[in-house]
């Protein structure tokens, strides 16, 4: 990869800006709210989500809920209708694509498998047809794979990542009832994969892996064009440009940004990182491109549209927070996205609240800016929270006066593990996200010291 200073777009003042107009007026910016279902909140989280449209033009929603995945007919929004329900293991994580008529379902249950969906009766019935499990023979003894953690779909092939293996599986759906291997790409643990013209774009989310590509014009033995690797990576999916040239990918764990960031591939042999986009308030989880926009769920701060027409300047154009609270989970908030409706609908799953279903509008005022927050009367360092904690925490802490800050984390004995933050502040209150992935067990120590002010607090580790 080649060595360059990265453009970071510094959206963060208008995340900040516009987050705060949404939590005061309960409105999107330049999205339409079509309507919501949440039918199944008491009785566990939601997943992900994806689209299907049926021959004779009627829009469906697919989204997994902790017994099954709901198919819910979004045709007529704001009437959303669910028209069948799949159940499957309970499980926290489930996830779809669908090939022609059919759905393809995975989860992180053992002893279940592929699920596979006939959609064909809809909009009367949908049912299950038969699952699959992928038969494996490792160091010589018959093996069973039933998990896959994602599924991704191109053509007529379908690909099963993580779960209980590393690497990728795929599956030849010509005869969509009765999936045949097709090959095995051999690598890292692969948490999800996008694939264009049969280049697989793949997230090696663990140990910093970053982006995996992939040449899979030979089924039977795909072979590794480029390993993308950055500094405390944690790419947990990735989508290209429809041109190919460049690839977004969103951080979700490791020590990175969690952030989107925009890669120029037009040499595959020397990507370089040309744009990023932050958020002050959330974890970003997963991109999906249509035309020149990035339609993004970003946990806490629901989904954002991004204008991509100039990959270096992305700009946020839209967006629609589906998860209100202002205390809330690392994890909890819109979870995916699926923008791809003939008619424009876009819908996502929000962890907690169901399914939305809403239509960029491209064009819209701005909202009003909100006041500026008040400007603390005091110093101070804040408990983190949660505490104890594995692997992230927040810190907060307030100043009353533009100051310079440092902001450390300490071993129990006084040593210095890591510098927080650094640096000449505004007057106002930050919170710093801590990841403890490389730390072990244990009480830890972190302090604010300024010119004027100094506090220290402990912090557990429990793994």
């Amino acid at each position: 990869m080649k060595v360059r200073t990265r453009v970071v777009i510094l959206l963060t003042t208008f995340l900040a800006v516009v987050g705060v107009a949404f939590s005061q007026t309960g409105n999107g910016f330049n999205m339409e709210f079509l309507g919501n279902k949440n039918d199944y909140a008491q009785v566990g989280l939601y997943s992900a989500c994806w689209g299907y449209t049926a021959p004779n033009g009627r829009e469906y929603a697919l989204i997994g809920a902790y017994h099954g995945t709901a198919i819910v007919d979004i045709t007529e929004a704001p009437t959303l209708a669910e028209v069948a329900f799949i159940p499957g293991p309970d499980n926290f994580w489930r996830e779809m694509k669908t090939y022609g008529e059919y759905a393809y379902i995975v989860t992180e249950s053992d002893g279940f498998g592929l699920q596979i969906v006939d959609l064909r009766n809809l909009p009367d019935s949908a049912s299950a047809v038969k699952t699959y499990a992928w038969q494996d023979t490792v160091n010589g003894t018959p093996r069973t794979i039933w998990r896959a953690h994602t599924v991704s779909v191109e053509n007529n092939y379908l690909y099963l990542n993580g779960g209980n293996f590393s690497g990728i599986r795929i599956l030849d759906l010509t005869d969509p009832e009765n999936p045949v291997k097709a090959g095995v790409y051999v690598g890292p643990y692969i948490h999800d994969s996008y694939i264009r013209n049969d280049t697989i774009y793949a997230s090696a989310t663990n140990n910093g892996g970053g982006v995996d590509i992939i040449d899979a014009r030979d089924k039977t033995n795909p072979q590794r064009i480029k390993l993308i690797q950055y500094v405390g990576s944690g790419t947990h999916n990735a989508w290209t440009t429809e041109d190919g040239k460049y690839l977004l990918t969103t951080d979700e764990i490791g020590t990175t940004d969690k952030s989107l960031k925009i890669w120029d591939i037009r040499d595959l042999q020397n990507p370089v990182m040309i744009s990023e986009v932050l958020s002050p308030t959330a974890i970003v989880h997963n991109v999906f491109v249509k035309g020149n926009l990035a339609y993004v769920a970003w946990y806490n701060d629901g989904i954002k549209v991004i204008d991509i027409s100039d990959p270096a300047n992305p700009q946020i154009v839209g967006f629609y927070d589906t998860y209100l609270p202002a205390q809330s989970g690392l994890y909890d908030g819109a979870w995916g996205a699926y923008p791809y409706y003939p008619s424009g609908k876009v819908i996502v799953s929000d962890r907690q609240t169901g399914l939305y279903v809403l239509q960029y509008k491209e064009g819209g005022t701005s909202p009003p800016p909100p006041p500026p927050p008040p400007v603390p009367n005091n110093f101070a360092l804040h408990q983190n929270y949660p505490n104890p904690f594995n692997p992230e925490t927040t810190i907060s802490f307030d100043l009353p006066v533009d100051t310079f800050i440092n902001v450390k984390l300490f071993g129990l004995l006084g040593q210095e593990l890591k510098v927080l933050r650094q640096g000449i502040y505004p007057a106002g209150s930050y919170t710093v996200r801590v990841d403890a992935s490389n730390l072990s067990s244990g009480v830890y120590i972190y302090r604010l010291e300024t010119p004027d002010f100094v506090q220290t607090r402990r912090m557990v580790v429990m793994k």
